[in-house]
């Protein structure tokens, strides 16, 4: 299986995910559970990635007009 050279990461901040960018060298570190869980999956695979936040802080609904939100939606743009 091919994989792409770069992964989409989707995520809504919690306490249990934090993301602080480094300002000097661009580098992310992540906290809390599930931050820290990231940070080994993308350690372990040292693939490069694209952290996107769905700021409405949803998973992702159906609109009337066919389109997500959240996750799912931001997910799926390019």
């Amino acid at each position: 299986m091919l994989c792409p050279p770069v992964i989409r990461v989707t995520t809504l901040l919690t306490r249990d995910m934090k993301v602080i960018k480094n300002e000097d060298d661009g580098k992310m570190q992540f906290f809390g559970i599930i931050g820290r869980l990231l940070d080994t999956i993308l350690t372990a695979t040292n693939m490069q990635f694209e952290l996107i936040v769905a700021e409405d802080q949803e998973w992702g609904r159906l609109t009337a007009d066919g389109n997500w939100t959240g996750m799912i939606g931001k997910t799926a743009k390019k």
